[in-house]
């Protein structure tokens, strides 16, 4: 009996792990297509596609990492090490300045503050692809909030937080 329940419980939580993954590669494959788009959210045809492309990019991957599990994968491993050895030299070699998620929210946060309503910086590709992470919207639209009470700047954030 606890044997059965566990095992319920395990498919259960395989089956949403894998339609929670479906629908995040849906909704970001169909975000590529956000300058087509005139709505907040993906049109039919757009969503379709979106699904047609995730299902069979899980197909695939469902299927390869079967087939490598009944295979010796001591040569994707090799290959794997040999393709990051010259990524690790060219983060070294190239000057980046990686920007972190507090530009996004300041962007956002000071354009809305200014007036630029939600919908026009959608349609207008100012989100990217920042509406599939809903965290970065809230955030960005407190921001604004506090940008409102006081100045647009970003030393408000900075001393706010």
């Amino acid at each position: 009996m606890i044997h059965t329940l566990k095992m319920t419980s395990h498919w259960i939580i395989r089956l949403l792990t894998i339609g929670l993954l479906l629908f995040y590669l849906i909704m970001t494959i169909s975000g590529y297509f956000a300058d087509q788009q005139q709505l907040i959210y993906p049109e039919k045809p757009i969503l379709i596609i979106g699904i047609i492309i995730s299902i069979g990019l899980f197909a695939l991957i469902w299927g390869a990492s079967y087939w490598l599990s009944k295979q010796y994968v001591g040569w994707l491993v090799a290959a794997l090490t040999l393709l990051t050895l010259p990524k690790i030299v060219l983060v070294f070699l190239f000057k980046i300045k990686p920007v972190s998620d507090m530009y996004s929210y300041n962007a956002l946060g000071g354009s809305s503050a200014s007036g630029d309503s939600w919908h026009w910086m959608y349609t207008h590709n100012g989100l990217d692809l920042n509406p599939l992470f809903p965290h970065v919207v809230h955030i960005s639209s407190v921001f604004g909030w506090i940008d409102r009470l006081f100045i647009n700047a970003p030393l408000t954030i900075q001393f706010w937080m």
